[in-house]
């Protein structure tokens, strides 16, 4: 699947959608299996949106246009109870094939540009990792970068300590060389 199915005006009208209301998620945690009582690490890469639940036709627009992910039902959080529902991509070819070329042919335009810089770079280095046991290498190199992401994200008011985390944190080709995925 590649993204020539999508229209230009969608994908320009979406970049901006996101620009407000898009999430990139990198995560880790550990679990306890169920059947074998051992645990063991996962690693989480996402790209949601979440709407009201009155918006639900919206996102099921975006479901069939981008022919990928999934919708969910859901309460708000932060102590809103009203009634919400998730759009979500986790599948690691749609995300590999479509949300990345997507949002690389349809850039963002505001601070969420750096997160999705920054998530694009864990998706792509870490997608050879899903399915398999990873060494503790790899887990220490995916801390760092899930900490980058959320290094990127520091919302401060001070434009040089902002330049400075971007500078930091947006990802280039020297990642490798600066010990980020190392």
């Amino acid at each position: 699947m590649s993204i020539d199915h999508i229209p230009d005006d969608f994908g320009h009208w979406f970049a901006g959608f996101v620009d407000g209301e898009g999430c990139f998620y990198a995560g880790s945690h550990e679990q306890k299996h169920k059947k074998y009582h051992k645990y063991y690490k996962s690693m989480t890469m996402l790209f949601v949106l979440q709407q009201r639940a009155d918006d639900l036709p919206l996102l099921e627009r975006i479901r069939d246009t981008l022919k990928c992910g999934g919708i969910n039902s859901g309460r708000g959080r932060t102590g809103n109870q009203m009634p919400t529902y998730r759009y979500t991509v986790g599948k690691q070819s749609d995300l590999r094939k479509i949300i990345i070329p997507l949002f690389d042919k349809f850039p963002l335009r505001s601070k969420k540009d750096r997160d999705y810089k920054c998530w694009a770079h864990i998706v792509r280095a870490f997608d050879k990792q899903r399915g398999r046991v990873i060494t503790p290498q790899e887990w220490a190199r995916y801390q760092r970068a899930t900490e980058a992401l959320k290094a990127v994200r520091a919302y401060d008011y001070d434009p040089i300590l902002a330049a400075e985390i971007e500078a930091q944190h947006t990802p280039t080709p020297q990642w490798e060389q600066q010990g980020l995925f190392q």
